[in-house]
């Protein structure tokens, strides 16, 4: 339920009319019927009984089911693929994707607001890269005032630590060796499965480090 609330589209219904039957020689004229605008079951059925058609209304409806949906509008836009495909596809530089994601990524372009929020990422990933500190306000903005409640939550916490944020694009310092020590102790941690104790802990961290 979560998938089709996101994608506002639901599967293709796989009832309705689905072989040869009594409706095959009567189907030119219902097709011509439809491009001519005319979608009443009821109408379609009273006209083609009287070319001979013995079937029933019901099954009329069927095939309008099935095969009027292009009269009526655009095809619905492609499901999204799985959230972490998702998530891939929109960080990726555009250079670095297979054919299979290109072509996926294509067929997303129905999707408004993943465009945007693509082009929003992209900008966001090209300004950390590049240290763009002074694009940060724009581009928070941007997201701000997108459609996107994805992207406005994320505003929303970046802006209670925004001077850290800041810092992160503007001084030459980072914390990456702090948190690579922290990773090594934990894993020398946990390979004890909970028996480790602190002398036993510090004995395991000075001789891997020896």
């Amino acid at each position: 339920m979560r998938h089709w609330l996101r994608t506002q589209t639901l599967p293709p219904d796989q009832r309705g009319y689905r072989g040869a039957g009594k409706i095959d020689p009567y189907i030119a004229y219902l097709h011509v019927r439809l491009a001519e605008g005319c979608t009443n079951q009821s109408r379609l059925w009273r006209e083609i009984r009287e070319q001979g058609f013995t079937g029933t209304r019901s099954l009329v409806a069927k095939w309008l089911h099935t095969h009027g949906t292009d009269q009526r509008g655009p095809a619905p836009p492609s499901p999204l693929p799985p959230a972490r495909q998702l998530a891939w596809l929109l960080v990726q530089a555009e250079d670095n994707r297979t054919a299979d994601e290109q072509a996926l990524w294509e067929r997303l372009q129905q999707h408004e607001e993943l465009v945007q929020m693509q082009a929003l990422v992209q900008q966001g990933r090209e300004m950390i890269r590049q240290r763009h500190a002074d694009a940060l306000d724009a581009w928070l903005l941007a997201c701000r005032t997108s459609s996107i409640v994805e992207l406005q939550h994320f505003v929303d916490v970046l802006q209670r630590d925004y001077a850290a944020v800041k810092a992160a694009l503007t001084l030459p310092w980072s914390n990456g060796p702090v948190e690579g020590h922290i990773n090594r102790l934990k894993l020398i941690k946990r390979s004890g499965y909970g028996r480790m104790q602190l002398d036993l802990l510090r004995q395991r961290v000075l001789y891997d480090a020896a």
